[in-house]
């Protein structure tokens, strides 16, 4: 794919702008442009996934395929896991991977923290132990997919969106609490990449944590590869996250499901 523009998102969604303003009116502030401005980007990509037309939403996502992680410290390659995702969009998120050996997994039903590990011959009990800060980064998670997956940010609350632009095609978008950088091909403008964590959030200048240069050493990179296009929709069938160049896991997936019906059972009866 081509050069990508980024875009730093905060956790809050607001494209309501676009619809109050239409276009940027000359007495608009400069935060009120620059939200406007970051709207219609990403509209533009939920255009270029499909996710925009015809009033379509994400109410539901169902993935399932095959995770491999990166070697162990002993420098043994740990076996490939089977891997689903489901999340009922924005109150319900699960990951679950599993193995000969049985399965793990993490997530949130409501305000409920999910944590169990079934092991092989035996039944765990779900765990609400982690607290609120584990439930703030199960949601944070399933947030990063949706901007990743469809350019959305249905996962999102109470957000604040702005733009800079410290040069040509860098954009950001900055809110409290939750931060992540959402980059879109420059041809396309479909996601490529889903870029959090990191120094450059807090100890750099908002144009320095912009720019494509900037410190990613630390940062996690989360990317979107193997775009089908399925039922209208352009939706990932590889995902890869890395830090410092390497590669952490790598998910293929086998079936992607939008919309699909999922109960709050699906979450719990695991």
């Amino acid at each position: 794919m081509g050069d990508t523009i980024r875009l730093s998102v905060g956790f809050a969604a607001a494209f309501a702008a676009v619809c109050v303003f239409g276009t940027a009116p000359s007495l608009a502030t400069d935060d009120q442009q620059s939200h406007i401005k970051a709207a219609a980007l990403l509209a533009r990509a939920q255009k270029a996934i499909g996710a925009g037309t015809e009033g379509r939403t994400t109410k539901t996502l169902k993935a399932e395929g095959v995770l491999t992680t990166t070697a162990n410290a002993g420098g043994a390659a740990p076996l490939p896991r089977r891997i689903a995702i489901l999340a009922i969009v924005p109150s319900h998120y699960l990951r679950q991977e599993s193995d000969d050996y049985g399965s793990r997994l993490n997530g949130f039903a409501e305000n409920v923290l999910l944590s169990r590990f079934n092991a092989r011959g035996g039944r765990a009990t779900i765990s609400g132990l982690g607290g609120d800060f584990q439930l703030q980064n199960e949601r944070q998670e399933m947030a990063r997919l949706l901007l990743g997956f469809f350019g959305s940010t249905a996962g999102l609350i109470d957000a604040k969106l702005s733009v800079v632009e410290p040069e040509g095609n860098a954009l950001r978008v900055s809110a409290s609490r939750f931060e992540c950088v959402l980059e879109l091909d420059s041809t396309t403008f479909v996601p490529v990449r889903v870029v959090y964590g990191g120094p450059s959030r807090n100890s750099l200048t908002p144009s320095q944590a912009a720019s494509p240069s900037g410190d990613r050493t630390a940062a996690t990179v989360i990317s979107f590869e193997d775009r089908r296009r399925d039922r209208g929709l352009l939706v990932p069938y590889r995902i890869v996250r890395s830090r410092n160049g390497k590669t952490l896991e790598e998910v293929n997936f086998q079936s992607v499901g939008v919309n699909t019906p999922l109960r709050a059972a699906d979450f719990t009866d695991r």
